[in-house]
């Protein structure tokens, strides 16, 4: 075909590893310069686990996982774009408070109901 300019499909990888972190990213494009059309398509994963430490006292681990995508097709005209992501998050605290847990909510009129009784402030050690 003479007077056609074509680009064939471009494709690019790119990891990223560091402590406690893992990336991942590839795209494919084309795009043919004599209609002005073009497509993108481009998947992304990351991976990450660690501890934290908030600034009220929490802490704990945390991992994470997320898968994300995007494709657009376009000319010059305009373009339509799709995204979708999809993220999974593992949080663990640390017990703080030893053994203790203590369950209280509020009756709506002020009052704080704890543990097993009701009116009564005790708290149980479990």
């Amino acid at each position: 075909m003479s007077g056609y300019a074509y680009a064939g499909p471009i494709s690019t990888v790119k990891t990223t590893v560091g402590q406690g972190s893992y990336e991942n990213k590839s795209q494919v494009s084309f795009s043919d310069k004599q209609t002005g059309s073009y497509g993108r398509a481009t998947a992304t994963e990351k991976a990450s686990t660690g501890n934290f430490q908030w600034q009220n006292g929490k802490s704990g681990t945390r991992s994470e996982y997320k898968e994300s995508s995007t494709v657009r097709i376009g000319d010059r005209s305009g373009y339509t774009e799709v995204y979708s992501e999809q993220r999974v998050r593992n949080v663990n605290f640390n017990n703080n408070n030893g053994s203790k847990n203590v369950i209280s909510y509020d009756n709506g009129d002020g009052g704080n109901y704890g543990g097993y009784g009701y009116g009564h402030d005790y708290d149980y050690d479990y």
